[in-house]
């Protein structure tokens, strides 16, 4: 493994001494993090949960709708 240092000035004094793996790696944390968030939007554009049409993967009885406008509800109550 390729342990030379490069300097990323967001980071300020943490940045310093920063390797390519640890800047990789914090990049595939950020994207695996947001990726549930990109899912909570594209759920609320579309109507849908899961990974496919047909396939929701949410265990049986569940009311989506329900379960959506009480989320919202919650948020506008919150603001």
């Amino acid at each position: 493994m390729d342990t030379r240092a490069g300097e990323d000035s967001y980071w300020g004094e943490r940045g310093r001494s920063v390797t390519l793996h640890r800047l990789a790696m914090h990049t595939f944390y950020d994207l695996d993090r947001h990726a549930g968030q990109a899912d909570i939007v594209r759920e609320s554009i579309d109507g849908a949960a899961g990974l496919q049409a047909g396939n929701s993967n949410l265990p049986d009885g569940v009311d989506w709708s329900a379960y959506c406008a009480k989320v919202e509800a919650a948020a506008r109550a919150a603001e």
